[in-house]
């Protein structure tokens, strides 16, 4: 996981959530994240998927909640 990734994703959870940049570390996810919730979440991965021309299958995204999950799509 790259410190640029990382950043990258992070951003964007922030704008997504409306939340402070700095309000987001690389351990945020829907289980520690009350914000964070299921519609929340598919906010997320559609502005993911527009952000980084990444598509995302409904598997992928049913296990891609968290800061890191997203991050480890970026290198793949």
């Amino acid at each position: 996981m790259t410190a640029a990734n990382t950043k990258l994703v992070t951003d964007l959870v922030a704008l997504v959530l409306n939340l402070p940049k700095d309000a987001i570390g690389t351990e945020a996810s829907m289980e520690n994240m009350s914000q964070w919730d299921s519609l929340a979440h598919l906010n997320i991965c559609l502005a993911f998927q527009e952000r980084f021309g990444v598509e995302l299958d409904m598997e992928t995204v049913a296990r891609s909640t968290s800061v890191a999950s997203l991050t480890k799509l970026l290198r793949e």
